[in-house]
């Protein structure tokens, strides 16, 4: 480079190259700048912060939320309602009731004690008891209604074999809750092949106002059908006539012609108090005009 100006020796003189420039890299390639993230990427990181945060408070609060065995946690332990739904949810109603009781006047108005009473005596099968309570819990807050254990208990007691137990039942489940399918079993129950459950229930169908809704005449055909005493079947016939349904024909012509099929009255009519009413009444319907 010798007999170079100064400038042309500058111009020469390029990267270091060698074992100089393995263990020192061109600076211009090593040192890049780096760039902080743009504000697009900050508020994506913003928001799915703010999302996951909320995501947690959701579950916490759910979780804390969440419904013990008795379905009424959320109870300040201290309060006989906090004590008694603690004892449910042990397995041991009769210590529920135990701490109910003891308190007496203080939960007469506690709609939520009272409502963990009807829990307490039902699954001891106090059925009585049990409606009583839960009367009184759903007059203080009707609210209540809704709760799914009330409506399982009061379902499994208007199927009791007790018939006063299935009245007693309709008439808080359907009096008192908005559940659809207590109308629903309670329109069954009327129309039962079961003597009995149809005439307990009905007193509650017109409680009710559901008298409109009832297929009187398959009821009232069960009765011409099944009433022990010739009187009863014949107060069923004036039942049937007063329908005014030509279909109660049928069922009154089998209740004329119907005979004893065994012992001493073998042939005779089973049922010969009726017989001049159930004709006249088949003559009525016949002559009603179609449609009437």
């Amino acid at each position: 480079i010798f007999g170079l100006t100064p400038e042309q020796r500058l111009a020469q003189t390029g990267p270091v190259s060698g074992v100089a420039s393995a263990l020192e890299p061109d600076a211009s390639r090593t040192m890049q700048r780096v760039k902080p993230p743009s504000s697009r990427k900050w508020m994506l990181y913003a928001g799915i912060i703010a999302v996951a945060a909320v995501a947690g408070v959701a579950i916490a609060v759910v979780t804390s939320g969440s419904p013990g065995k008795s379905g009424e946690d959320g109870l300040d332990p201290n309060t006989p309602a906090g004590a008694a739904n603690e004892a449910l949810e042990r397995g041991d109603p009769a210590k529920a009731i135990a701490v109910l009781e003891a308190k007496g006047d203080l939960i007469a108005k506690d709609s939520m004690a009272q409502l963990l009473l009807g829990h307490a005596h039902a699954a001891r099968r106090d059925s009585g008891p049990s409606l009583y309570a839960y009367e009184r819990a759903l007059k203080l807050e009707p609210a209540l209604e809704s709760k799914p254990t009330l409506r399982a208990n009061l379902r499994a007691m208007a199927a009791d074999k007790d018939l006063l137990v299935v009245a007693n039942a309709f008439k808080v489940w359907v009096g008192r809750t908005r559940d659809p399918e207590a109308k629903e079993l309670l329109l069954k129950a009327a129309v039962s092949q079961d003597l009995a459950r149809r005439h307990a229930v009905r007193p509650v169908i017109e409680e009710t106002n559901l008298i409109n809704e009832v297929d009187w005449l398959t009821a009232y055909q069960f009765d011409l059908e099944q009433e022990q005493a010739c009187p009863a079947r014949k107060e069923a016939v004036s039942k049937l006539r007063a329908l005014k349904d030509p279909r109660a024909v049928q069922p009154l012509e089998r209740a004329v012609k119907r005979k004893y099929t065994k012992g001493k009255d073998r042939g005779k009519p089973f049922s010969p108090c009726l017989i001049e009413d159930a004709n006249a009444a088949i003559g009525f319907l016949r002559s009603l005009p179609k449609g009437s």
